[in-house]
């Protein structure tokens, strides 16, 4: 692990577009000896659904620079780029002193070097969103349903493979074409296989709130960087990107996250604004202000799709981790069935998680506190519906005392098991 930011390797990062052929786009990463170790290989690739050849290459760049550019930012190093959206070089420059603020031990004195900075302008006035099908994505589109948003969508699910990505997107077409809005689909390399998370977190992890490069430094600005050919060819002037953090996030997470309303409203290339949607709602006021009157409207149950379960198979849901068992109890709470929106919900799944919440065993991660006493907050004085049996849960969880976090009173041991089975070290 490196010792104080003396120690950091400084260094240059070249980025050089070299394919952008129908809806691929490639790019050949040169960088210095000392960074070789954060980068698993140089070629980074995405792949649109449409034809790209067209865009402007300062906007074709925006992809690439946007995920490099944290790395550069922690490691102090220099980035280089052939040309870029001159509008976008100004959103990296208040997004680094974003970082900055949240990271003070980033090095952050990297600097970007364009060899032509680009004014672009599309004229778009349509919206767009990032569209996961999860609880966030879904009340946002629901918030801006009569702006009729096109989605984007990355295939990000864990675990991934072709068959549970082609039941995914199989899913998101037929939402699509019900609520006749345009979908996007681009595939790339950018989560897992392009960066080495293992030598970012050595170095830098840290710093960081969680294990995680994705999610504290990457997600916001990577995710919303890809979009941006999208943009180009599309009549998009404005893509929403659903808030992760809520009042119901604890505080650690408000303070630096990957995708924060400081780092995403501030996203920008050409006229093209990204908007960081819904930060001010819980998660339960999500499903109640805006999933639960969509289902009223239209009389649509939409699939949720919430499981990073690594194990679940090719199942939108696994109904059994907590996430899953969260989302199943916050939507029953609404008198949404879980049994319409991607789940599988019997009698016995309320006492399933009532003994998970009493029990904690090791799989079953209580991250999320907060949330909890969210929908145990929202619980009303008189339980109308008992939806699978959830009535008799309901009351039980309405007294039910949730600590701030439970793990640090567990042993040692214990807690040692359970990083391990989370990290995959043992199965």
């Amino acid at each position: 692990m490196l010792s104080g930011n003396a120690s950091k390797p400084k260094g240059d990062i070249y980025v050089e577009l070299i394919e952008k052929k129908a809806g691929r786009l490639s790019f050949k990463l040169s960088y210095s000896p000392g960074l070789k170790k954060y980068f698993k290989k140089d070629l980074f690739s995405l792949r649109y659904d449409r034809n790209i050849e067209d865009v402007p290459e300062s906007i074709l760049y925006i992809p690439a620079i946007a995920n490099v550019a944290p790395v550069s930012w922690a490691t102090g190093a220099d980035l280089h780029v052939k040309e870029l959206d001159a509008t976008f070089i100004e959103s990296l420059r208040t997004i680094k002193a974003v970082m900055k603020d949240m990271y003070p031990d980033f090095f952050c004195t990297g600097d970007i070097n364009v060899g032509l900075a680009v004014n672009n302008h599309f004229g778009n006035k349509g919206s767009a969103q990032l569209f996961t099908s999860g609880i966030d994505s879904f009340a946002t589109f629901a918030r801006h349903r009569d702006e009729k948003p096109a989605l984007i969508t990355m295939g990000i699910y864990a675990p991934y493979s072709e068959s549970l990505q082609r039941l995914i997107y199989g899913e998101m077409v037929r939402f699509a074409k019900k609520e006749g809005v345009a979908l996007h689909r681009i595939e790339s390399d950018y989560m897992n296989d392009f960066f080495n998370q293992k030598s970012l977190l050595a170095d830098y992890g840290r710093y960081l709130h969680e294990a995680s490069w994705w999610a504290t430094v990457q997600h916001g600005l990577g995710l919303l960087g890809i979009c941006a050919p999208v943009t180009a060819m599309s009549d998009i002037q404005r893509i929403y990107i659903a808030s992760s953090m809520s009042k119901g996030n604890n505080k650690a997470w408000w303070n630096s996250w990957g995708s924060h309303p400081r780092i995403d409203d501030n996203v920008a290339w050409a006229d093209v604004r990204a908007v960081h949607d819904g930060v001010e709602l819980s998660r339960q006021e999500k499903i109640a202000n805006f999933i639960k009157p969509y289902i009223e409207k239209t009389g649509n149950y939409p699939t949720i799709i919430v499981c990073n379960e690594p194990f679940r198979g090719d199942v939108y849901n696994c109904g059994r981790c907590e996430k899953c068992s969260r989302t199943i109890v916050g939507l029953s709470l609404e008198g949404i069935d879980p049994n319409r929106c991607g789940f599988s919900v019997s009698g016995r799944t309320f006492e399933r998680i009532k003994q998970k919440l009493l029990m904690r065993p090791l799989r079953f991660i209580y991250k999320q506190p907060n949330m909890w006493r969210d929908i145990q907050n929202s619980i009303p004085d008189t339980i109308e519906n008992d939806l699978n049996g959830s009535k008799a849960f309901f009351e039980w969880l309405r007294t039910f005392e949730i600590a701030d976090d439970r793990r640090k009173s567990r042993p040692i041991s214990q807690r040692v098991l359970e990083k391990c089975l989370q990290l995959g070290i043992i199965q």
